[in-house]
């Protein structure tokens, strides 16, 4: 009896024993296949959330879409513009995006692509500065709100986009594989002080969403631990009281928690089952203890390793995605690299390495100046500076080739920011490098194809033409009526392919910007009068008359008649191509503002709304099966889209299915201003030499001169500007930087080696003038000024006439009063063109320059060897005639100190242009040019 007792006392705990070793087994088991499939699945979820934030800021960076904003913002209406947001928009769809909208800064929709889920539902919020929602409708997917910034950090329009997370809606969708009870929680905290907060929850029934509280009963859930930044596992009770086993983790980037747990009595009630249905048989068989931890175990083991291979599955999946970007940037033409804000560099593909001629050793972690050579990266400081300021930059770049090839680049900057703590911080910026030559040889092959085509074709079907009309007039005598026929038709054919070969020439020269104008005033009503006489033949043949409705016969534009005329005659014709038999065209003319608009109205079948976005697309027509109704080659729409707004005009349409349509066209209206008098006491007008290699333009600038005061002589090269050099003299020159055979700024420094060019003033006028002045900075070139075009006929006779003025005058003196000698230099390198400097360096000093010359300028630092500024302001305020003093110093000032001075900059807070233009302002305002060369 007590051997039975003993035995079955040593039964019974030897059983407890296996039931405890086995319950620490599993947990030890559990504990690391859940921290392991945690880890993994916080890793995830931090790559996709974070590559989706990434790739919406990268769309929003992009240049292109930069300038199209600008010009919705100053032509809502542009059909070009917002049909290229609409292009970019599906554009971007293949590249992961689920949906794209583009807005502009009004937040008007301007282009859509995709579908977007509802964010006024189940969302968790990601980033507040991208305005990012993690979303569940089916699967997870991540929506942001990105504003789009121009150079200056202006809000110009903004990106929305939602990307799918197809592996994080795998793994919560599996979470089930690992129990009844298994739970996979992403949690973010509320602004509530830390007490509740929004999770999405994985379940075996499904995903689901609610809010909880962060403690309940007096004691933290496990989701809280992980919201305050730790790591770990840990037994306890969850927020439906039940007690779990739970591994938690912080996802940091997004402030997220994540939570993997299994509830207790599913891990261990099968277990404590079976061990108390075998342990009155078999109280003293540890062999049997042990088979059954075996048979219980194995499944839920087998269902942990499961899980943990999904977790290195997803790993793997992760190293492989990392390794197919690698390939993808190792297999793309263009020049890739990341460099950081340091000028290291610390990411490039093989392209880059090839492109330059050195090894990924020569580059990674190298500085630019090391890779691309002093020179190089010299002439792209500007660049860098403007980038690591937070604005894409696009520039090309000419660049021998380690073979010896030339080749031409487009070189695009765009910065990267930082997250959290670095928020709104550049870390670095992204170069791509795209090799353009073959498409300048492209676009070279297609101009001398073009002009073939012009004479291979226009001088047979000239003859043919002459021949046809010939015959049809009855110079080989009277035809029979069918031969007739065939003659006419024959006569008609030709004139259409004449047309088709005249619009296909138009098309190239609009791309190509050599279309020229003879821009003169015209009145409106005689030319439209005799458009519609014209194409009254082609009303005849549609049984479809025209009329012109022009109440205000004094209207009259600034055009090219001839041009104009091929504009409303294609509206013309297309209005009766489409029109029904016995129905009329009306053009009408009214005022618009400041402008004149001509409508073309048709009562047609109207324009189908798939067609309109691309309808002044070249080749774009409604109907472009074989069996329209209405002929044509789709060019008519787009030459005239082109010819109005080279007529700083505007087109567009209005529609209305089987109504009919009205496209109408917008041009300012002439003001017939006369030349005003030159002022006798100028004498001889002053010759002005105009480089622009636009005719066009040169031609308009030459007016704009002439009524200025100002004879005109153009040069459409700079080769022909350095011949009217040589033999004529100018009292100034206008310069466009971009010239067909030399780059503008080339010309400029040529100019300035020659004696007799040296000091010629000289305004540059050009598309570029921005980008130009950034590339000159500090360059000793004496430019008087920067004009951007479009050109302000005001600006540009004043900058010319003050110009002249101040060269005249000589330049001005400036005394600076510095004691470093660095600043010294810096600064007369900063304004050597329109000024020369003496300098002092201590107040005794500084006396006895202004006792030996008088000075137009002084520019005074107040902290000087053996003394103070304020001394020097004593004399200088003592002279006769005192010049204007300016404050460059690094001592703030008062209000009223501030006062006996003609401006103060502090020189850490001032830019080289703002010291510059402070200083051509206040010897502006304190030596003025003479005033007849003013006015």
């Amino acid at each position: 009896m007590i051997g039975g007792l003993i035995l079955m006392a040593t039964s019974i705990a030897a059983g407890i024993a296996v039931y405890a070793v086995m319950e620490r087994q599993m947990e030890s088991v559990l504990s690391r296949s859940l921290q392991t499939a945690l880890q993994s699945n916080a890793r995830l979820f931090e790559s996709q959330t974070s590559r989706a934030l990434t790739d919406a800021r990268t769309v929003a960076t992009r240049p292109f879409l930069v300038q199209t904003l600008q010009t919705l913002e100053t032509t809502p209406n542009d059909a070009t513009a917002l049909l290229a947001m609409q292009r970019a928009a599906t554009s971007f769809l293949p590249t992961g995006f689920k949906g794209m909208s583009f807005l502009d800064a009004t937040g008007r929709e301007v282009g859509r692509a995709g579908s977007f889920s509802r964010s006024d539902e189940k969302h968790l919020l990601l980033s507040k500065k991208e305005r990012a929602l993690l979303l569940w409708n089916k699967e997870f997917t991540v929506q942001t709100h990105v504003d789009i910034l121009d150079q200056k950090g202006l809000r110009v329009g903004a990106v929305m986009t939602e990307s799918t997370l197809p592996l994080l809606t795998r793994v919560f969708s599996e979470v089930g594989a690992m129990g009844q009870s298994a739970e996979f929680a992403v949690c973010a905290p509320l602004d509530d002080g830390g007490k509740a907060m929004d999770c999405f929850l994985g379940r075996l029934p499904g995903i689901g969403f609610k809010r909880v509280d962060r403690v309940m009963n007096g004691t933290p859930l496990p989701m809280n631990h992980a919201l305050l930044g730790n790591t770990g596992i840990i037994a306890a009770r969850d927020y439906r009281g039940e007690q779990v086993v739970a591994a938690y983790i912080p996802v940091k980037p997004a402030g997220f928690g994540m939570v993997l747990k299994l509830d207790q009595n599913e891990l261990y009630s099968p277990t404590l089952t079976q061990v108390k249905d075998i342990l009155p048989m078999l109280a003293g068989l540890m062999i049997a203890g042990m088979l059954l931890l075996h048979i219980l175990v194995t499944p839920l083991v087998r269902k942990l390793v499961r899980s943990e291979k999904d977790a290195r599955d997803a790993g793997e999946l992760l190293r492989s995605s990392e390794s197919q970007l690698r390939d993808i940037t190792n297999n793309t033409p263009a020049l890739l690299s990341y460099i950081d804000a340091s000028q290291h560099y610390r990411f490039h593909n093989l392209a880059y390495e090839e492109g330059l001629g050195l090894s990924a050793a020569q580059i990674d972690g190298k500085h630019m100046r090391e890779v691309l050579g002093e020179e190089i990266y010299q002439s792209n400081i500007p660049a860098i500076k403007e980038v690591l300021a937070g604005y894409p930059v696009v520039y090309d770049r000419v660049r021998k080739t380690p073979r010896g090839d030339v080749r031409d680049y487009v070189v695009n900057y765009f910065p990267r920011y930082g997250e959290d703590a670095d928020e709104g911080k550049v870390l670095g910026f992204y170069v791509q490098a795209i090799d353009v030559t073959a498409l300048k040889q492209v676009d070279r092959i297609k101009s001398e194809f073009v002009s073939t085509v012009s004479h291979e074709l226009r001088t047979p079907l000239t003859s043919i033409r002459g021949s046809l009309g010939l015959i049809a007039g009855g110079v080989g005598g009277k035809l029979p009526d069918a031969v007739m026929t065939l003659v006419e038709i024959a006569k008609n054919n030709c004139e259409r392919l004449i047309r088709l070969i005249n619009d296909i020439l138009d098309i190239e020269k609009i791309e190509s910007g050599k279309i020229q104008l003879d821009l003169k005033e015209i009145a409106l009503k005689p030319l439209l009068a005799q458009a519609l006489e014209a194409n009254e033949g082609f009303g005849t043949t549609k049984n479809v008359g025209l009329r012109l409705y022009c109440p205000d016969e004094t209207l009259q534009v600034f055009a090219d008649s001839d041009r104009l005329t091929q504009v409303v005659t294609n509206l013309l014709s297309n209005a009766m191509k489409f029109s029904p038999p016995d129905e009329t065209v009306e053009v009408h003319v009214s005022r618009a503002g400041l402008g004149v608009r001509v409508e073309v109205r048709d009562r047609g079948p109207g324009i189908p709304d798939e067609f309109r976005k691309r309808i002044f697309q070249k080749f774009s027509q409604a109907d472009s099966s074989d069996t329209r109704q209405a002929a044509g080659t789709g060019l008519g729409l787009n030459i005239s889209k082109a010819i109005v707004e080279r007529l700083g005009g505007q087109i567009g349409f209005e529609s209305e299915a089987g109504k009919g349509t009205t496209f109408f066209f917008e041009l300012p209206l002439s003001t017939g201003h006369q030349r005003p008098p030159v002022a006798a006491s100028v004498g001889d007008r002053p010759r002005i030499l105009v480089c622009e290699d636009d005719r066009d333009i040169a031609h308009l600038i030459g007016m704009m001169l002439d009524k200025g005061g100002f004879d005109v002589d153009r040069a459409y090269t700079a080769a022909m500007a350095l011949s009217f050099l040589e033999t004529t003299h100018y009292a100034a020159m206008t310069m466009d930087l971009e010239l067909p055979d030399q780059d503008g700024i080339t010309l400029i420094r040529t100019l300035r080696r020659q004696t007799h060019t040296r000091d010629l003033p000289i305004v540059v006028v050009s598309a570029s003038a921005s980008e130009g002045h950034i590339r000159c900075n500090n360059l000793p070139l004496n430019i008087s000024d920067w004009l951007d075009k479009p050109i302000d006929e005001n600006q540009l006779v004043r900058t010319l006439r003050r110009a002249i003025g101040l060269m005249s005058q000589g330049k001005p003196r400036i005394l600076h009063i510095e004691d470093d000698f660095d600043t010294q230099r810096i600064t007369a390198a900063i304004a050597q063109d329109f000024a020369v400097f003496e300098f002092a360096v201590s107040p005794g000093e500084a006396r006895a320059r202004l006792r030996e010359q008088r000075f137009d300028l002084v520019l005074l630092d107040l902290t000087l060897q053996g003394g103070s500024g304020w001394e020097v302001l004593a004399d200088i305020e003592a002279l006769g005639n005192p010049p204007p003093v300016v404050v460059f110093s690094a001592t703030a000032l008062k209000p009223a100190e501030a006062a006996r001075f003609a401006a103060v900059l502090l020189k850490a807070q001032t830019s080289n242009t703002e010291l510059l233009q402070t200083l051509h302002r206040v010897l502006t305002e304190a030596q003025p040019v003479a005033p007849e060369l003013l006015n």
